[in-house]
């Protein structure tokens, strides 16, 4: 029974109750979703609205920096606070690798450089590139992150596109360009984004080994 006491059943892409019989005289079930609801693509179904809390964030280590700290918390509820041994990871000149689904199914991985805003991890691209396309259609996304000085450092996580962001300035590039660089992005312009990837899982370990490999020949 749905909660307007009719015979309901569970449908559609919020998961609301739909009337399955005409027992509903007048109105609408006010569980059934608006036909709004009903037309949001994936990636706005991600979103969460914006009177929705942000959970309890674990204290910032020694050496995190947040690029841009506190949009977040106005924008979107995490659905898991990032550890903080991951988000030194991030927050350092650490590259990382992108898996994107293919308008195929099949899956692609891309060197990315990212940051951090709160428990978000922020990607910037253009519009026209086969990454950013991919991550429109589908917002699921894999990342991996392994530290600069130490590869047996590593992290792993899975999240979702929740927002795409216009940087035409590169208001969110250059601040990352000049962490792995040291200098402003070159280029900038119209099409140039920002995906906001909220994390789900995350998973960090470091192996018992030490990166010293044997020059060849």
């Amino acid at each position: 029974m749905g909660r307007c006491g009719s015979r309901c059943t569970r449908a559609g892409p919020s998961g609301g109750w739909l009337p399955t019989t005409s027992s509903v005289s007048s109105g609408t079930c006010p569980s059934t979703p608006t036909r709004d609801e009903q037309r949001r693509t994936p990636l706005q179904a991600a979103a969460v609205p914006p009177d929705q809390p942000d959970g309890t964030h674990a204290a910032e280590p020694p050496g995190a920096r947040r690029l841009f700290p506190g949009q977040a918390a106005r924008a979107v509820r995490m659905s898991s606070p990032i550890p903080a041994s991951i988000r030194v990871l991030i927050d350092g000149p650490n590259y990382a690798h992108l898996s994107t689904v293919s308008a195929g199914g099949h899956p692609r991985n891309w060197v990315v450089w990212v940051a951090r805003e709160d428990d978000n991890v922020l990607i910037c691209t253009h519009a026209k590139a086969p990454k950013a396309k991919d991550m429109r259609r589908d917002p699921r996304v894999g990342l991996s992150i392994t530290a600069f000085d130490n590869p047996y450092r590593m992290a792993a996580l899975q999240g979702r596109v929740i927002a795409v962001r216009d940087d035409a300035a590169c208001h969110y590039m250059d601040p990352i360009s000049i962490k792995y660089t040291g200098a402003a992005f070159p280029s900038r312009g119209p099409g140039r984004v920002c995906f906001v990837i909220a994390i789900d899982n995350a998973n960090q370990h470091t192996l018992d080994f030490t990166h010293n490999p044997t020059e060849a020949g």
